[in-house]
């Protein structure tokens, strides 16, 4: 082997140098390259290491004989030559992917080269490229191939592999090898640039995306229902996904698909959402929630330039309609039995129900089929927020909110089928409802009531769910909105543990006797936490002021810094009754409020009384309104259901004969059972209660008001009358919306009393004065 390299003179001439190259390095190559011989069978160590000592020879002799320049001009022309005479005759002379194999098969070929090359005379490349700022021996090879043999096939190549794209798309079978290879040299030749894939590949092959999914989609768009294009833009999304992941880089797959998602959705949105028999409101009204799925998939993609906001309309309309043609039922059945005098309860009950079907309904679309996306509950929040603030007539959603919540946690309630876990789930979706509400002060109020009467004549259902439940309405309005139901859950509580302490005391003290067969409890409750009640001077029996007496004793010697106001309209007793003809000498227990155990108990003396004399022996004023609260208890004890007593009017002083109605025991009465409820007026909340919580809940949002004013104009100092109202309405909104109007009139007030003052030379200015 050593004689075939024979030793050079020194100077070694470029001429002699590079012929040894030629003949010994690039002809061997070029031979291999053509035949399909494996080149590193044709050379060895030795012949190699001799090629590459001529080239470090060449490029480190002295001057003036250092041929560095000459070696890189001599490659370059080397490379060119073989590349124009040899490869672009063979790529050009062949047709379809017989071309393209050979374009690949040639690349292949020169990147062998390359790779030869950058071995030999890496001494060159290394410190003579550096130096002279030249493009490395690798970047010249890339050159080299796409200046000679590419841009003069790159067009056609580009053609077929389109072709072939297209015959794949309409589900024929091509060489995905081939493609690969081909889309490999755009991207290659770029040498580390996508900017050659992107305009001479890239480009077409997206113009060519968009022809196609235009195309499509209007023949789609026409002939197939909403659900059914749904599945073929899926489908061929995915299509599209995968061939890109085959073929093209990752940025070919993110513009191409925006061009799919801009063609195939983004272009018919419209069309498609508003389809007759099969758009987006009939596959909502359906419940076609595989349908409603995919569409979120698809129309919240980031090519979609519209996004949901369509349909999220849509839906807040729909969502909109169902619930005013709900209302107006509600209010016309409401005027219906104000006309006729029906009962309004069970409608109200059915309203708030027909609304948490709705309002389940459409919050289950969308978490199982849109993503929970924050649009669709903002939807469904401006709907519901719309028609439940509708005023109803002589109701308020508010009332009808509290008076289900009533029903709900009444033991004795409409719906005691239902288990503890049942009425949760129902309780919480009311507090879905009630975060609706405008007047959540409103609400509040009316619970805080309906809550007091089922603490006080101890029918609720459970004090785990009133917990429960007033725990819910802390999280959605805030602790201070729930201290006083809190506050009432604790007192009754408290108050269980006094009166234990009461039967503890009674018997330490031996002073059970005083009270005789009595069993006596009390209710203490803390007067900041519970609605007002109107306190009366109802003459009680003897029995029951001994034992309130007894009671009072009791609890000054638990302190003395409290002050016991006894409310008799809340209290409740059970009578043992005796002597009726038909009980068969069988004793029946009658429960009754206070006063018309009172009322009852008058008749141990007398067999039959007059309306004057129970109303004396009663201690009940003269005046109307006390007048009428006697009736509705004695009536009570009339109705044709438990009638206790018998009614009858003399005939004497006819003139007055409303005042002489006699009263006795009904002695025909025969109870179905031995224990036995007569209804508590007090139970419900009657009409003057509603009003005057209307009055008070008024009142209440004059004060709140005045309230956010003057703490705006203490941060503020100065403020404008439009910025005020704003700011006034932000802090309140929360619990209720403050008409300007009322915001106006607490300004003027507050003015007058010297709050605030207008500023002399801008009389929309207000100054914080106190």
């Amino acid at each position: 082997m050593s004689n075939s390299f024979p030793r050079f003179p020194y100077p070694l001439s470029f001429e002699e140098g590079w012929s040894f190259i030629w003949n010994k390095g690039f002809l061997p190559l070029q031979q291999c390259l053509e035949s399909g011989m494996d080149s590193r069978k044709k050379y060895g160590a030795e012949q190699w290491m001799a090629i590459y000592n001529t080239v470090y020879t060449l490029c480190t002799q002295k001057p003036p004989h250092i041929y560095a320049d000459q070696l890189y001009v001599s490659i370059k022309e080397t490379e060119t030559q073989y590349l124009r005479e040899r490869v672009l005759p063979s790529v050009k002379s062949l047709h379809d992917e017989f071309k393209l194999k050979e374009l690949v098969h040639r690349w292949e070929n020169h990147k062998v080269m390359m790779r030869w090359i950058r071995k030999i005379f890496g001494y060159l490349d290394r410190f003579y490229v550096k130096r002279a700022q030249k493009p490395t021996l690798d970047e010249l090879g890339y050159n080299c191939f796409r200046d000679n043999v590419f841009q003069a096939v790159k067009a056609e190549a580009r053609s077929i592999v389109l072709s072939l794209l297209e015959k794949e798309r309409m589900g024929e079978i091509v060489d995905q090898l081939l493609i690969q290879s081909v889309v490999r040299i755009f991207v290659e030749l770029g040498n580390g640039s996508l900017k050659l894939y992107t305009e001479e590949l890239e480009t077409p092959y997206l113009k060519a995306v968009a022809e196609y999914c235009k195309a499509v989609s209007n023949r789609w768009a026409e002939e197939d229902s909403f659900p059914v294009y749904l599945i073929r833009v899926e489908e061929a999304l995915e299509d599209e996904v995968r061939r890109c992941k085959t073929y093209f880089t990752e940025q070919t797959e993110e513009r191409s698909l925006l061009i799919c998602e801009a063609e195939l959705l983004d272009a018919h949105q419209l069309k498609l959402l508003m389809k007759e028999h099969s758009g987006f409101i009939p596959l909502l009204l359906q419940g076609r929630k595989s349908d409603l799925a995919r569409w979120y998939r698809l129309f919240s993609r980031p090519g979609v330039s519209q996004g949901i906001e369509p349909a999220a309309e849509m839906l807040r309309t729909q969502i909109l309609q169902e619930g005013n043609d709900v209302v107006k039922a509600f209010r016309a059945r409401l005027e219906q039995n104000d006309k006729g005098g029906g009962e309004k309860s069970s409608h109200g009950q059915e309203f708030i129900e027909t609304l948490m079907e709705i309002h389940e309904r459409y919050l289950e679309v969308i978490i199982t089929c849109l993503g929970s996306h924050a649009r669709f509950y903002r939807a469904i929040k401006e709907a519901f927020e719309s028609f439940l603030n509708q005023p109803l007539g002589s109701v308020t959603s508010a009332e009808l909110l509290s008076t289900y919540c009533d029903i709900l946690l009444k033991a004795s309630g409409e719906i005691r089928h239902l288990s503890e876990d049942a009425i949760e789930e129902k309780l919480e979706k009311v507090v879905k409802l009630f975060s609706y509400l405008s007047e959540k002060d409103l609400f509040g109020e009316f619970y805080r009531k309906q809550l007091s009467k089922r603490l006080l004549f101890q029918r609720s259902l459970s004090e785990d769910l009133e917990r429960s439940f007033i725990t819910k309405l802390k999280m959605t309005c805030g602790s201070q909105y729930t201290s006083k139901l809190e506050g009432m859950v604790t007192d009754m509580h408290l108050s269980r543990e006094v009166q234990e302490g009461f039967h503890v005391w009674l018997q330490s003290n031996a002073i059970q006797q005083v009270l005789g067969n009595i069993d006596f409890n009390v209710t203490v409750l803390t007067t900041g936490h519970w609605p007002t009640y109107k306190s009366d001077d109802i003459y009680l029996p003897e029995e029951l002021s001994r034992c309130l007496s007894v009671f009072q004793e009791y609890y000054d010697s638990r302190t003395s810094q409290r002050k016991l106001r006894w409310v008799h309209s809340l209290g409740v007793g059970t009578l043992h009754c005796y002597g009726f003809p038909l009980t068969k000498g069988k004793s029946f227990e009658l429960q009754v409020s206070t006063h018309q155990m009172c009322i009852l108990l008058l008749f141990n003396d007398a067999e039959r009384l007059s309306f004057q004399s129970i109303r004396k022996s009663l201690n009940v004023g003269n005046s109307e309104q006390d007048v009428e609260g006697l009736k509705k208890y004695l009536n009570s004890l009339c109705n044709s259901k438990y009638p206790i007593l018998s009614k009858s009017t003399t005939a004497i002083h006819e003139e007055n004969a409303e005042n002489e109605e006699l009263y006795e025991i009904n002695l025909k009465f025969a109870p179905l059972s031995r224990r036995i409820k007569i209804p508590l007026l007090m139970a419900r909340i009657n009409q003057e209660e509603k009003e005057a919580t209307r009055t008070a809940v008024d009142e209440d949002r004059r004060h709140a008001i005045e309230a956010a004013i003057v703490r705006i104009m203490k941060s503020r100092r100065t403020i404008d009358h439009q910025r005020l109202i704003v700011e006034v309405s932000q802090q309140l909104m929360q619990l209720f919306n403050p008409d300007p109007k009322v915001i106006k009139a607490r300004i003027e007030d507050l003015i007058t009393r010297e709050y605030i003052e207008r500023d002399e030379q801008n009389s929309s200015l207000y100054k914080y004065v106190a």
